[in-house]
């Protein structure tokens, strides 16, 4: 007996599945009434994997839903690896034919911020204009601190970044030429 998409469990003289498993049967019920037996099947879910994230101040879930398990331990914000725990609920079987709880590996990367310095132009022996530049990639109401500085007779000048995120976030400084 196969019912694609299912795994069999057993035979059961109750709709609801209770009771004890019929494991055999007495076929010499010549003047019995007739009896109806029930198959119970569970059906087969695939493992569920987990999501790859970027940080981006909010709280991410680690693991697709679905309604044939519970999740706990998939909610997370802050950078890193997690664990999360996909707990079957009645009437399933995962894909492997076991029932057990299955524990989820998934991970929250930096997020990745950018910061490109506006070109200037300078005539010898003039004071430095104004050094600018422009951030992308920030998260939120979390902004970078940063400072824009040129050594004098220095044809570029740095990016000093002061603080980044509490979360991290990868750093990324060019110039508008890209160096």
């Amino acid at each position: 007996v196969t019912k694609t998409g299912y795994t069999f469990v057993g035979w059961y003289e109750t709709t609801t599945f209770t009771g004890e498993q019929l494991t055999s049967l007495d076929l010499n019920y010549v003047n019995e009434p007739v009896t109806t037996f029930n198959a119970k099947w569970d059906k087969i879910v695939d493992i569920p994997t987990g999501n790859s994230l970027t940080y981006n101040g909010l709280s991410q879930s680690g693991v697709s839903t679905n309604e044939a398990y519970t999740l706990s331990g998939d909610q997370q914000k802050d950078v890193g690896t997690y664990n999360a725990t996909a707990t079957l609920k009645t009437d399933y079987v995962w894909s492997d034919g076991t029932k057990e709880a299955k524990t989820i590996n998934y991970r929250i990367s930096k997020a990745n911020v950018t910061i490109v310095a506006n070109d200037i132009n300078i005539t010898y022996g003039d004071t430095d204009p104004e050094l600018s530049a422009i951030v992308t990639g920030e998260v939120g109401s979390e902004k970078l601190d940063y400072s824009l500085s040129r050594e004098a007779g220095k044809d570029v000048y740095d990016i000093l970044s002061e603080r980044l995120p509490d979360a991290g976030a990868i750093l990324h400084c060019y110039s508008e030429d890209g160096a």
